[in-house]
């Protein structure tokens, strides 16, 4: 501070002479000035840069580097590109090769870099809750690997070609079965496009070539299993100018506010459990003005009994409007749900047949393997734990004692497996209950190749070396096999075999360079016409189960969702997604209620945005009682409340510990099939205060009328 005094002080003759005073002078003067001055408190520590003794080739100081690679943590893929300086990632962006991801991303992953540098990462292995080193590990391990009774191996969705060709091999010299499981399940749209299509998989979406789009509840633009790409679709067709003046039209009808409802042009606010009606409406509603077979049951017609129930600012011939333009849009439409229901699912296919949307803007050539969890798997090895039938189980990256809705009755048993393995990259609420951790690799730190979409592949690279002792699973994997390659040489091992499939005659190494420069490697099929097989007789006898089961009581439901911040919790010790703020609430660092503004009147919630406060609503369910903070949410369906996951974690890490509520806890564990509407809810309020952190609390535009102007697309269209 003395030294710049000094500099600009100093004039003389109207001119500046630049001085350059050493500490000891500073300090000297400092002495005069002040009898009690502390030299130390003056001065900054010194630090010295040092530099490369022998400098990489690619590494220039302040020059960034970018390497291809691809994300994956949980169920989740995207295809990226990092940004590294002096050797070190320090952001992610999407990759614009990638088709599958449209070049885009999402929160989580751009916010996954903190995941790498996370202090609460393992430095290396565990055995029996002490730190050990490899040779333990790989001993310890294979003296206990039992084939007399079953090894399973447990994961998330796993699309890696290579990875699940090692899961394999290990499989068939241990006994064992993979079983893949999702934190939100795909379950009954898998299943029903098994029975219509012979493939257990997801098919691929174009929202860009849709006119009109219905969508259930599946909030596509949010928190779907390829938002970035559905995003980008989406705004294809909602940007009108001179040169296009139509725009696609989306209908929601849903329970909770989305980012897909928010964008709707007719959002209709309806209790889930009730979705399964409103989608046989429509099926009746098309089939019939297309002369086709209609459901013409009195239990099946909801035009009289659930229309005319939900407000009367809903015109009850909506779905005749929306028939209507289906039928106009046809070829050229999406109905999509979020139900996890076979059955519904089944109709929601049938509702696309016969607009025949398959071929067209479902595209059943390249299907998706980003999502293959499987229900009636996970809870057939939770049996076998808990008949003692398991041997060894290796929790492959993922953390089921939290995040699958049958983990309290995995939790009650899991002792009496002998051998318990995890690779979780730190102590989770799964990892604690096993005697290895077999600590994996960041996925920044790894080899590996993704196929998200039939024939479309992506390759992950290490972007830094391992910062911690960690070993990537599939080197663990291999080793417990007996094999003495690594995973690497293996990767690079079955991409020889597959260059011929990619019509490339050019030598080896230039072609895995191009591959991994790249990031991509895409060859997605032509969109040929598939014929479905559809049972009509089995399909009216597994809608009407359903209907029949549909409660109408007053009651309250439970409606659990994924938000676009958290997710699934994978990430809970993640500081930026935790300071998100949720699109539609703008609250975070918490889960919460949110409920209607009449609900809110009647259960004289109360709220004060001046001091960030709210109640404790008092949850009943099952025996069990719970008190989460409520917000007032316009938009949500009355006598329906919301819930996000991923929250509640106990040992995600200082960030994410006892963060919000575990909305896992509320979902029926006694189901072979994940249901996230829970009915029948006695809600009370506690009279307890909870602050609540949210970034806007008015819904004002300071009077100010010009802010936002709207008017129809017709009207648009004359005056442009």
């Amino acid at each position: 501070c003395l030294q710049t005094f000094f500099l600009l002080s100093l004039n003389f003759k109207n001119n500046f002479y630049e001085i350059v005073l050493s500490s000891k002078i500073i300090n000297h003067i400092a002495h005069q000035i002040h009898p009690f001055y502390v030299e130390e408190n003056c001065e900054a520590p010194v630090k010295y840069a040092i530099p490369y003794v022998n400098k990489p080739v690619d590494v220039d100081v302040s020059i960034p580097n970018y390497y291809a690679s691809s994300y994956t943590m949980g169920s989740d893929y995207c295809s990226v590109v990092v940004k590294t300086r002096e050797g070190r990632p320090i952001k992610i962006d999407g990759n614009t090769y990638s088709k599958v991801s449209g070049g885009a991303t999402t929160p989580r992953v751009e916010s996954s870099i903190l995941t790498l540098y996370d202090k609460q990462r393992l430095k290396g292995p565990m055995l029996n809750n002490k730190e050990a080193n490899w040779s333990e590990i790989d001993k310890f391990v294979n003296e206990n690997l039992s084939s007399s009774k079953n090894t399973y191996v447990i994961s998330n969705s796993i699309s890696s070609p290579s990875t699940r060709g090692v899961i394999n091999d290990f499989l068939k010299k241990n006994n064992g079965k993979h079983v893949e499981y999702d934190a939100v399940s795909y379950d009954g749209m898998l299943d029903a496009n098994k029975e219509h299509f012979n493939k257990r998989k997801l098919p691929s979406y174009d929202f860009s070539k849709a006119k009109t789009i219905v969508s259930f509840g599946y909030d596509f633009l949010g928190s779907s299993f390829n938002s970035s790409l559905f995003n980008k679709q989406f705004s294809k067709t909602r940007k009108v100018n001179a040169n296009n003046r139509e725009m696609s039209r989306l209908y929601s009808f849903e329970s909770n506010l989305s980012l897909t409802g928010s964008n709707a042009d007719h959002r209709i606010p309806i209790k889930s459990s009730q979705s399964p009606l409103f989608i046989v409406g429509l099926y009746n509603t098309i089939s019939k003005k297309l002369n086709k077979s209609s459901f013409v049951k009195n239990s099946i017609d909801v035009e009289e009994s659930v229309l005319g129930k939900i407000g009367n600012e809903i015109k009850s011939n909506i779905l005749n409007v929306v028939a209507d333009e289906l039928i106009e849009n046809k070829g050229k439409s999406i109905i999509i749900s979020n139900s996890n229901d076979k059955h519904v699912q089944l109709l929601v296919n049938m509702i696309n047949i016969m607009l025949d949307n398959y071929g067209n803007t479902i595209d059943t050539n390249n299907w998706y393997n980003i999502r293959n969890g499987s229900d009636s798997e996970m809870a057939s090895f939770i049996d076998d734990v808990n008949n003692k039938k398991v041997g060894a189980v290796i929790f492959l990256n993922c953390n089921p004692a939290y995040d699958h809705f049958a983990s309290s009755n995995l939790k009650e048993s899991l002792s009496s497996v002998p051998l318990r393995i995890s690779t979780s990259d730190r102590i989770d609420e799964t990892s604690i209950f096993c005697n290895v951790i077999a600590t994996d690799s960041h996925f920044l730190e790894s080899w590996n190749d993704f196929e998200p979409i039939e024939n479309s592949y992506s390759f992950s690279q290490p972007t830094i070396r391992n910062i911690f002792d960690t070993r990537q699973s599939q080197d663990s994997l291999l080793r417990w096999s007996g094999s003495k390659t690594n995973y690497f040489e293996v990767l690079k091992s079955n991409w020889r075999g597959k260059q011929r499939l990619t019509n490339s005659d050019e030598p080896f190494q230039m072609f895995w360079d191009k591959l991994i420069r790249d990031g991509v490697a895409e060859f997605l099929s032509s969109n040929k016409k598939i014929i479905p097989k559809v049972n009509f007789e089995s399909a009216y006898t597994g809608i009407k189960s359903v209907l029949n089961s549909i409660n109408s009581n007053e009651a309250f439901e439970i409606d659990i969702y994924l938000n676009s911040s958290v997710g699934d919790g994978v990430q809970a010790n993640n500081p930026w997604l935790h300071e998100m703020p949720d699109p539609i609430s703008k609250v975070c660092w918490d889960n919460y209620i949110s409920v209607n503004p009449k609900d809110a009147n009647k259960l004289n919630l109360k709220t004060d945005s001046g001091v960030m406060t709210t109640n404790l609503l008092s949850i009943k369910l099952n025996g069990s009682e719970y008190e989460i903070p409520a917000i007032i949410q316009p938009g949500q369906a009355e006598g329906t409340i919301g819930l996000a996951l991923g929250y509640g974690r106990k040992l995600a890490g200082p960030v994410g510990d006892d963060v919000g509520f575990n909305a896992f806890n509320l979902i029926d564990s006694s189901n072979k099939n994940q249901n996230l509407v829970i009915n029948n809810i006695s809600v009370s309020n506690s009279g307890k205060e909870y602050r609540i952190a949210q970034t806007q609390t008015h819904q004002t535009i300071m009077a100010r009328e010009s802010v936002i102007q709207e008017t129809t697309l017709d009207e648009y269209k004359k005056e442009k």
